[in-house]
């Protein structure tokens, strides 16, 4: 952003002169000041200066009753937020919070939703138009869940809501998108109520007004539907669900027609399966992302990402992280086109899968790939509790905005999650720093911390050196790091305290601390 207070800063306070060699002075700073406003317009121009602001922050809205889970995020035309969360009221009750957050992070506006008293909840939302906000979610009425719309304007007051009976099936879970020709495309997973209670995939298409125009239960398809986006052609639609028979397979990618039949279907390559997202990467291919999982280990997952052309024809694999890590996807969405050969793809590092409730340290993780899958840079955020990623949303200034859940637990025992909102520009920068050094963007990550005998080191940056160190300054460790998971053993290291450094040419990229039990 361009500050003219910093410019007139910069022009030396005129000196005592008479009023002819004062005239000439004002004139040559003023060629001065002509200047140094063209310089900075002919470099914002040509990408060297951003002139156009970008807004960032890390927030983390605490709730110290009740725990809560966040669903989903929209960024609004205005450049406000809306978040989505689910607030558990009471073991058998739940019902939704809605927040509403300018564009530096501020709450401005927080609001419960429920249906008639039913414990409900809100799972998805999306824009109509400029001026209003479409949600839906679950109704837990008795013997059946239903499907909820809610209709709200961008001050969270309601226009319209209404409850979907699916044909007598229970609702499992759904997501709502707005589709080119402004109807609402609505898809998920349904239950039938037999003995052996099969899940299938369904899509829902509606009016703004949810009259209902198309529905269908994929019955011959055993699975859970898990993402979906519009053709580029608007002639039908990418779905990524899960466990679809007869292909088989882990993940299975379709593609549907706008009558919604199923006009091709293939299996994710390389068992990228379960908690996938979909995203086109250009006019003429998509990418599928989901967990890699890599026999014999099933505890220890990656990142899995595949590419794909239009007509499903399998073009590469990636896996972000070496095959030893511990890195999960975003539970519900981690994958956003941010700009043209800038894709985001984000998960949590140091995910605990047995458990919730892990008391460890983990963090954001967000990954810049092109087009080709080829890595441009990959940031942590996070690193003092445990934070669980769920999903990202592209902004219109071209950044991400992550959301999740943080678990304090260095400084409660009680298991309550506060939501984690970090908004970070399209480098993966935060600008604005007023939180806590933990929460800024890192380069290296370094667990577990408290540790033992195993010190694991996680970075991509290449032909770097980690360095330990005592209180006195005695170099304990030093190691070559390698893109990935780094381990190296400490068990003739006493316990204590010690500092660390990552440096890399010379320059330190890394610094903390880290204590031996």
């Amino acid at each position: 952003m361009l500050h003219t207070a910093g410019i007139a800063g910069a022009i030396p306070k005129p000196p005592q002169m008479g009023l002819a060699a004062m005239f000439a002075y004002i004139i040559k700073q003023m060629k001065h000041i002509l200047q140094v406003i063209i310089t900075v317009i002919f470099l914002g121009i040509f990408g060297i200066v951003d002139v156009s602001a970008q807004s960032t922050f890390n927030v983390v809205i605490k709730d110290t009753i009740y725990d809560h889970q966040v669903y989903d995020a929209l960024e609004l035309s205005s450049g406000n937020f809306i978040i989505l969360d689910v607030t558990g009221l009471s073991p058998t009750t739940s019902c939704s919070r809605v927040s509403k957050l300018n564009s530096t992070g501020e709450v401005i506006l927080q609001k419960n939703f429920s249906y008639e008293g039913f414990s409900s909840t809100l799972n998805s939302v999306s824009r109509i138009g400029d001026n209003e906000i479409v949600f839906c979610g679950t109704v837990y009425t008795p013997g059946l869940d239903q499907l909820w719309f809610c209709i709200t304007d961008t001050s969270l007051n309601i226009i319209k809501e209404t409850v979907f009976s699916l044909s007598g099936n229970n609702l499992f879970i759904a997501k709502v998108k707005t589709g080119s020709n402004n109807d609402l495309i609505c898809f998920g997973t349904v239950e039938d109520t037999t003995l052996y209670r099969s899940n299938h995939f369904f899509m829902y298409k509606l009016s703004t007004n949810l009259d209902s125009l198309q529905f269908k239960i994929f019955m011959n398809q055993w699975g859970y539907g898990l993402d979906l986006i519009e053709r580029n052609d608007h002639m039908g639609y990418y779905a990524v669900v899960l466990g679809v028979n007869p292909v088989g397979g882990a993940g299975n990618l379709l593609s549907i027609d706008n009558f919604l039949n199923i006009r091709k279907m293939v299996n994710i390559s390389h068992d990228v399966s379960n908690l996938g997202s979909v995203a086109y990467t250009d006019p003429t291919h998509i990418l599928v992302t989901g967990e890699y999982i890599q026999p014999p280990d099933w505890h220890e997952r990656d990142i899995g990402t595949a590419r794909y052309d239009t007509a499903l024809n399998f073009i590469n694999f990636a896996a972000l992280g070496k095959t030893d890590t511990v890195d999960c996807p975003g539970l519900l969405k981690n994958i956003v086109l941010s700009t043209v050969n800038s894709i985001g793809i984000v998960g949590t590092t140091n995910f605990d899968f047995s458990s919730m409730l892990a008391m460890q340290d983990s963090w954001y993780s967000l990954y810049n790939v092109d087009t080709t899958l080829g890595l441009n840079w990959q940031k942590f955020y996070g690193g003092d509790g445990y934070y669980t990623l769920y999903g990202v949303i592209a902004t219109k200034d071209q950044g991400y905005l992550m959301y999740g859940t943080f678990w304090d637990y260095h400084h409660t025992q009680n298991y309550i999650r506060y939501l984690s909102l970090i908004k970070v520009n399209k480098d993966g920068m935060i600008l604005s720093i007023n939180n806590d050094q933990n929460s800024l963007p890192h380069d290296v990550v370094v667990y577990p911390n408290p540790g033992s005998d195993l010190i694991y080191v996680e970075t991509q940056l290449r032909n770097s050196i980690f360095i330990l160190y005592d209180l006195t300054g005695t170099e304990v460790l030093n190691k070559e790091l390698f893109p990935g998971r780094n381990h190296f053993t400490v068990q003739n290291v006493k316990p204590g305290l010690y500092l660390y450094k990552v440096v890399l040419n010379m320059d330190v990229r890394e610094y903390g601390k880290w204590i031996k039990k």
